[in-house]
């Protein structure tokens, strides 16, 4: 495959990838209004509250916890600075090493003997 070929179909994935988790934002967003909608139907709760609705409202309340907890689980997995500040210089490594990498698969002589040669 050619590196224009590997270059489309490697932006193709990550395109696909972003639709994947935009979808599942989407997703998440709509449990959480529906969710918020049918506890407001059932809340406030008092003691003349039945108690079939008083469990049901006592669901509701964990399924939103437990999306709370997918949604929080899913953001540190595919949104890691959201909480954090961004390390540049671990990315810039990490590009570095990935360029060094391609340089070697290109052109066989060593990084530094190629620097070394250049600065000649």
């Amino acid at each position: 495959m050619g590196k224009k070929k590997q270059k489309k179909a490697l932006l193709r994935r990550a395109q696909m990838a972003q639709e994947r988790i935009d979808f599942l934002r989407y997703v998440y967003k709509g449990l959480r209004e529906y969710l918020q909608v049918q506890l407001g139907e059932i809340l406030p709760i008092s003691t003349e509250t039945p108690r079939p609705q008083v469990k049901k409202a006592e669901e509701m309340m964990s399924l939103q916890m437990q999306l709370a907890k997918a949604e929080e689980a899913f953001d540190e997995q595919f949104n890691p600075a959201a909480g954090e500040e961004f390390d540049y210089d671990e990315l810039r490594d990490q590009i570095g090493r990935a360029l060094d990498r391609i340089r070697e698969a290109e052109h066989p002589i060593p990084v530094l003997e190629r620097v070394e040669r250049s600065s000649d």
